[in-house]
């Protein structure tokens, strides 16, 4: 029946009444629920999104290497460089990208602002699995410390890289990857001096330009300017007038990568001579995250150099190797770390 028509029989048999008695009205086009598996007229189509993957079957690799967008990096690549390289990794504020297979991964980069360079990487983990997906890849770790808080350590030695798994942030888990140098690798199998790092040119008796040509992208020199600088930050900080140790002069050392233990370099510190060589240098080899490591540094400076005396100065205790160029060593009790002084001539005589 025509709906007009219809509303005029109602008004004048009553109106409302009958229409009430009479139910809805019907209208000609008849509407239908969609069948089973059809979308409704207008229902936009939509794809479910895709579900992440877990961390199972992350880590690839049998040792601690770079992947994912951090593969295409290298360590002390420049910012500019890392940019090329893998642009994805610079698209926001901060060098870093989150993963766009596995829930709760995302990739970082550092660059410290004194040198520029890519110094280290941090994948971020969430902490449910992490460990379990690392030790399925990568064996069972070292176990570290750092400021009381247990850390996990895995070693590539042939590549050069060391991954470190410690807590983050809530429920995340930081992966940072560092290049490192064995510490078997840093002190050399070969008996005496010179060192393993010093394979391409011994560090006693080389001059400055030896030193920057050599280890070009270890080299760091603080100008006399800079050297007053930080003279005026120590003395302000320590709100001492410090003149009485003299002018502060230029120097010159060597940030190595670091050993096993060591959180950022292995720094070989030198003294230069009045003919401009170098006449004494220092490093040090750090055991502090796992003390037991001391056992094994001196182990490996027992092979290169023999049996050492033990010999005391000023009340410091010392070893001192039968080597020529002079090899003494000392407990670093402070820093937690094995000290070694390298200077010409016979060993040192105890006192």
């Amino acid at each position: 029946m025509n709906v007009y028509l219809m509303k005029r029989w109602a008004v004048a048999l009553g109106g409302a009444a009958l229409l009430a008695v009479a139910g809805p009205v019907a209208c000609d086009k008849k509407e239908e629920a969609p069948a089973a598996g059809e979308k409704a007229e207008g229902e936009a189509d939509k794809k479910a999104p895709e579900k992440k993957k877990t961390l199972e079957g992350f880590f690839t690799s049998k040792a601690p290497e770079l992947q994912g967008p951090h593969a295409k990096l290298k360590f002390g690549m420049t910012e500019e460089e890392a940019k090329a390289a893998a642009p994805e990794m610079f698209e926001g504020k901060y060098p870093g990208v989150d993963s766009a297979e596995y829930e709760g991964v995302s990739f970082d980069a550092y660059f410290p602002k004194k040198t520029g360079k890519l110094q280290s990487l941090t994948v971020k983990l969430p902490k449910a699995g992490a460990l379990d997906a690392l030790k399925a890849a990568w064996g069972e770790p070292k176990e570290g410390e750092d400021l009381g808080k247990k850390q996990q350590h895995w070693f590539n030695a042939e590549a050069g890289v060391r991954a470190v798994l410690k807590d983050g942030f809530g429920e995340d888990m930081d992966l940072v990857l560092t290049p490192y140098v064995p510490a078997a690798q840093l002190i050399g199998a070969d008996k005496g001096v010179p060192f393993g790092f010093e394979k391409d040119q011994a560090i006693l008796g080389a001059t400055d330009e030896q030193l920057k040509t050599a280890f070009a992208a270890y080299y760091v020199a603080t100008s006399k300017e800079e050297a007053e600088k930080q003279r005026k930050a120590i003395e302000k900080m320590a709100e001492k007038d410090l003149s009485a140790l003299g002018a502060a002069k230029p120097s010159v050392h060597l940030d190595l990568p670091p050993t096993e233990w060591g959180s950022y370099w292995t720094r070989v510190n030198v003294t230069w001579s009045d003919d401009g060589k170098v006449e004494r240098y220092r490093f040090g080899v750090d055991y502090e995250p796992h003390p037991a490591a001391k056992d094994e540094i001196l182990g490996l400076l027992k092979a290169k150099f023999g049996e050492p005396t033990e010999g005391e100065k000023y009340g410091r205790k010392f070893l001192q190797f039968s080597a020529t160029p002079s090899v003494k060593v000392e407990d670093n009790t402070i820093s937690k770390s094995i000290d070694v002084t390298v200077e010409p001539g016979a060993p040192a005589a105890a006192e």
